[in-house]
């Protein structure tokens, strides 16, 4: 799952004058080093900002989420002195592997970051075993907020912070989230997925840092794919991403079966530098992916939401989430990239 950036050299470097280096984070060391948030200390005074703007983070999207579910991770930077690279979550997915992986070249500051985190434990680790009504959100910027006859089975969001490998007073921030809606006693379910990525700002005159790839991607679990007949409909469509980046439009997306009908609508974020890459229909994948190819700087979300067909009415479907980012960093007479990787362990 480790992505690494290729090197953005002027000039072909051999291959033997670049060093890799990469550190794995184990289950295990994860699990030591994470916490519930009702049990951090007023010396843990970042950790409780991260946990406050996970929060904040929720109740924008609607989101009531009681601090007790919330867990926190931090493990020390391999190769930033003094940096964390923090984990909060409030999903049953919980980490399970840390990547962190730097190619630096002989004789030049140059060098590529790539982070890969996993999540999950396992095929089912975590995950509700049976189909059950809870609490409807209010509206956000990408939660659902029109629901018409359809019940939340499960959702959660979880957030990452990682110190950038140039000069910035901030750390990157990925915000992921996921909803999962069905029709009550029908094959009928609505899966929702968005990502918020706040890349560092530099603080350094001449040195700029911009995204030219992110993706947001759902599929069915591995090993539970027989759950799913097909993925029928999705939002946005191709046509709808040729607009101004960052303008919402709200799309609802639902089905009908045995006579009962039922829809959940959504406000999506489109961009004429978004595209599609939808896998759907009997026997596929049933992946529905967003990606962003471009240059650009500052803040950005996606979102992409889809409709399910399950097989019959009494299983209870998994879905697996990945997100991919990447950042050009330049100097006057240099780049690197930097990237994020996060997927689910039933990816």
């Amino acid at each position: 799952m480790l992505v690494a950036g290729a090197p953005a050299h002027a000039t072909p470097v051999d291959a033997a004058q670049h060093t890799v280096r990469i550190e794995r984070f184990d289950e295990a060391t994860l699990q030591e080093a994470s916490r519930s948030a009702t049990a951090l200390t007023s010396a843990d005074s970042e950790a409780h900002g991260r946990v406050r703007q996970h929060l904040d983070e929720a109740a924008r999207n609607g989101r009531l989420v009681d601090e007790s579910r919330i867990r926190v991770a931090e493990v020390a930077d391999p190769y930033s002195a003094d940096e964390t690279i923090t984990l909060v979550w409030d999903s049953p997915k919980a980490p399970t592997e840390l990547l962190y992986s730097r190619r630096d070249t002989a004789n030049s500051d140059a060098h590529n970051i790539a982070i890969g985190l996993q999540m999950g434990g396992g095929d089912t680790t975590g995950m509700p075993t049976e189909r059950t009504r809870e609490a409807q959100p209010g509206s956000g910027y990408a939660a659902v907020f029109g629901i018409d006859n359809m019940y939340l089975e499960d959702n959660g969001c979880s957030t990452g912070w990682f110190a950038p490998s140039y000069s910035s007073d901030y750390d990157h921030k990925i915000v992921s989230c996921y909803e999962a809606w069905g029709l009550d006693k029908t094959p009928i379910f609505v899966y929702n997925r968005w990502a918020l990525w706040t890349p560092a700002p530099s603080d350094i005159w001449g040195v700029t840092a911009e995204t030219v790839d992110m993706e947001v991607s759902a599929r069915p679990w591995t090993g539970h794919e027989g759950k799913i007949k097909q993925l029928a409909d999705w939002a946005p469509r191709h046509g709808d991403s040729l607009s101004t980046c960052d303008s919402n439009r709200n799309y609802t997306v639902g089905g009908s079966w045995g006579g009962l009908s039922g829809s959940v609508t959504m406000p999506i974020n489109i961009c004429d530098k978004y595209w599609l890459n939808i896998n759907a229909g009997i026997g596929t994948q049933n992946r529905m992916t967003i990606d962003f190819d471009g240059v650009r700087d500052g803040q950005m979300y996606m979102d992409i939401a889809g409709k399910y067909d399950a097989v019959d009415q009494y299983v209870l479907p998994f879905w697996a989430d990945r997100n991919y980012m990447q950042v050009r960093v330049c100097t006057p007479t240099m780049c690197n990239t930097e990237a994020w990787a996060k997927a689910d362990s039933g990816w």
